[in-house]
């Protein structure tokens, strides 16, 4: 009897091992086709805007050469024209499909109005081109690969330094916080700022209130390019010996005649936000026949983000949601086309730039060391270029 109930006691044990096994086998191949199954991200894309086609070709580039995981992506696309109320109508159709895990937006970076707050209600991280303001970005799920306004001021105060300036004055369409808190840090001194009036022409009397105190630098940063244009040719007309620093972006859509606003004593600097690295450029050559516009390089980093993103998840099996993935971005480091791609506490980057230099009667492209002369690295004439 004894012998009997062993023989039956240890069958089933025998069936429930086998039992088991048979339940993980059969269950494993579930387990790795969910593994494998694509996250769907929203793309917000802007196809018909004419001034979106070197941002389109970016993007397309970039799906093709650095998301080698495409698919590991199923995207949910908008097409937006350049407008908050058409942009916001698709981003909140975007967030309320409850199966999105990301949202990109690669559409009109200087549209002022896009709302990123139903985002932040779904707990969706975005990347977009867009500037968004502090009390967004204490969310932790707004980032962006295009430099804010900040981190702009912030490398006009560094360029400053390392043309060896020491005494700025500042011609604005706004207050200019961040320049004024970040030339002082690198042992600067602010000598005067003033403010112009939105589509000023003449700002003689503004430039009048600096020649007593004895600037070597004079930063221009206003909202339209007709009050830069007027105030070159002002600054000509004054006894300022001075570099005049301002963003390549307030140069006319029609060029401008820089000849005629420069003489002697008056050296004129401009930087704008990198269109990439060599490597890049020579790439977007090849794949679209033409050269990238402003945007495109932190375009397809905006991709080579994801791909990155996609790449770390995979590698620690982290289960994909919201927080993984903003998670996941806040780690990420690595030199994209437009520079370092790593993002600060806000959810910025520090960016890359492009500078240029008026000599000798043409604006070149140039290096700039730290308390060092301008060297010029390209010879080739710049101030016709209006691709923005």
């Amino acid at each position: 009897m004894g012998k009997t109930l062993k023989t039956i006691v240890g069958l089933l044990v025998l069936l429930i091992v086998i039992w088991a096994i048979y339940q993980l086998s059969s269950t494993r191949p579930a387990q790795e086709e969910a593994s494998l199954e694509p996250i769907r991200v929203g793309l917000i894309e802007s196809l018909s805007d004419a001034g979106s086609v070197a941002i389109n070709d970016a993007v397309q580039m970039a799906l093709s050469t650095v998301l080698p995981n495409q698919d590991k992506v199923e995207f949910v696309r908008e097409n937006v024209t350049c407008d908050a109320e058409t942009f916001n109508q698709a981003f909140d159709r975007l967030t309320s499909d409850k199966g999105l895990v990301f949202l990109v937006d690669v559409s009109c970076p200087m549209l002022e109005g896009k709302s990123f707050l139903s985002a932040q209600t779904a707990g969706l991280p975005v990347l977009t081109l867009s500037p968004f303001d502090a009390e967004m970005a204490s969310s932790g799920l707004l980032f962006s690969t295009v430099p804010s306004g900040a981190s702009q001021q912030a490398f006009a105060a560094r360029l400053a330094r390392e043309l060896g300036n020491e005494r700025m004055a500042i011609l604005s369409s706004a207050l200019e916080e961040n320049l004024m808190a970040a030339f002082p840090e690198l042992g600067g001194h602010i000598v005067g700022s003033e403010i112009v009036e939105a589509g000023a022409t003449d700002v003689r009397g503004d430039l009048a209130t600096f020649e007593g105190t004895n600037p070597d630098v004079l930063v221009l940063s206003f909202d339209e390019a007709d009050t830069f244009a007027a105030a070159l040719a002002q600054i000509a007309e004054t006894d300022l010996f001075v570099d005049v620093l301002a963003s390549k972006s307030l140069l006319p859509a029609d060029g401008l005649d820089l000849a005629s606003v420069s003489r002697e004593g008056l050296f004129l600097f401009l930087f704008d936000l990198t269109r990439g690295d060599q490597a890049f450029k020579t790439s977007f050559a090849a794949a679209t026949g033409g050269e990238p516009g402003v945007y495109a390089a932190q375009v397809f980093d905006a991709i080579q983000t994801l791909g990155m993103m996609l790449k770390d998840l995979e590698a620690r099996s982290a289960d994909v949601s919201g927080a993984s993935i903003a998670e996941s971005l806040k780690e990420l480091s690595f030199d994209g086309a437009s520079g370092t791609i790593a993002f600060d506490a806000i959810g910025g980057v520090e960016g890359g730039y492009d500078t240029y230099a008026f000599t000798d009667g043409e604006l070149t492209q140039m290096v700039v060391t730290q308390n060092e002369s301008p060297d010029a690295v390209d010879e080739t004439p710049v101030v016709s270029d209006t691709t923005e």
